[in-house]
């Protein structure tokens, strides 16, 4: 083999000696990626300062006595730049850390190893059994329905069609997918099979199932755009909301106990100005009560979203140029920022539970969204779906 000395200071070193005998491969752990409840997939760079094959493998474990290796793998080297490899590893503990090591060995190398210093990672905790539904163009590059489990992993396309497709609601017994797509609301299987499309909706947007799964209700555009109710199977349309012309009520959203449903309004606005607040009215659209009371034009509010307990409505707001999501209490008290980033957040849904929120986020550059979730007071904000896709309209299915 040719000897060469590596130009890469700090990383590789020159060929050293061990036991008397000549060293010259160098393993460079890289972040640890796929990572879920029960796999993740390790990482790493190979150099040498030998020509020829170098050997490769990871040891792991719950300790950093490891315990477990990987397969041995051979990358061939032929000049002093990085060679990325990677081993998927299964059979893991949910919620546990692992340790590991990176080691590399050279065709004529000995001692047989030269590993890394130990590093970590932790897998994703036992998923809840629910999951989320979201539109993404990935795959085909269309927008289809999507769901992936409430770590953000196993993500399954339910549609795969050619059509547009657009905010998925999942019943609330969990065995269906209402959505947007060509012809009006089509309701779905859970799985993507039984496809239906509803009556007389092909002008109707923005479904949710009332929480008896008896009812719909969605927006339609007339003259104006208004909130409407129908049984399940699109029978018995009727409007709840009736109002000046131009005007906008969408994106309504059933309290659980089916009493009342908030829903996005432009009512107040005035010529020339656009003014948005959340608004809430009884089932049967009588006693319309504004919940945000916003009169500036520059702000705005959207996407309300009941949480599970009833006792607070978590929604989109642009306030201080920029989308944020914000939780107040029903009756519209104590308005509360829950993510303060720069980038903009948008269509909240709760957690089965209540202890997290899922949204769209478009903060990782570009202008494609991701899902983010994060706890109910806003910390721990987590990228789910980590895709160059543009991904949004979240939607939480309630547990099996």
């Amino acid at each position: 083999m040719l000897l060469r000395r590596s130009l890469r200071a700090g990383l590789l070193l020159p060929c050293v000696a061990v036991l008397g005998l000549t060293a010259c491969a160098v393993g460079e752990p890289l972040e640890t990626t796929d990572v879920t409840d029960t796999g993740a997939t390790l990482r790493g760079n190979v150099y040498s300062n030998l020509e020829g094959d170098t050997e490769y493998w990871w040891r792991y474990g719950e300790t950093s006595a490891y315990g477990a290796e990987t397969a041995h793998g051979t990358v061939e080297i032929s000049d002093e730049e990085p060679h990325p490899v990677s081993e998927p590893v299964t059979g893991l503990t949910a919620g546990t850390t692992y340790h590991f090591q990176f080691c590399v060995k050279d065709a004529q190398e000995s001692p047989p190893r030269i590993c890394s210093s130990d590093g970590t990672f932790t897998t994703d905790p036992e998923p809840d059994g629910s999951h989320i539904a979201f539109v993404s163009d990935r795959g085909d590059g269309n927008d289809d329905i999507w769901a992936i489990d409430s770590n953000g992993n196993h993500a399954t396309n339910l549609t795969e069609s050619e059509d547009f497709e657009a905010t998925p609601v999942w019943s609330p017994d969990r065995t269906k997918i209402a959505y947007v797509a060509t012809g009006g609301v089509h309701v779905m299987d859970a799985d993507g099979t039984n496809d239906t499309t509803l009556p007389d909706t092909g002008d109707a947007f923005d479904p949710d199932w009332s929480p008896d799964g008896e009812q719909i209700a969605f927006s339609r555009c007339f003259e104006n755009c208004a909130i409407w109710v129908m049984d399940a199977d699109g029978s018995n349309q009727v409007a709840l909301t009736t109002h000046q012309f131009d005007d906008i009520d969408s994106s309504p959203s059933w309290s659980p106990d089916g009493t009342q449903i908030a829903f996005h309004s432009d009512r107040d606005s005035i010529p020339g100005f656009g003014i948005d607040n959340i608004y809430v009215m009884d089932a049967d659209g009588s006693d319309e009560t504004n919940l945000t009371d916003t009169n500036d034009s520059a702000d705005g509010e959207g996407s309300p979203a009941w949480s599970p307990d009833g006792t607070k409505i978590a929604f989109s707001a642009f306030r201080v140029d920029n989308w944020e999501i914000y939780v107040m209490d029903a009756d519209g008290s104590d308005q509360t920022n829950l993510t303060i980033d720069p980038g903009f957040d948008v269509e909240p849904t709760w957690s089965p539970d209540g202890s997290r929120i899922a949204f769209q986020s478009i903060r990782d550059g570009g202008d494609t969204g991701e899902i983010y979730a994060m706890e109910s007071d806003g910390s721990g904000q987590a990228n789910l779906t980590d895709h160059l896709a543009d991904d949004s309209s979240p939607d939480w299915s309630s547990l099996p």
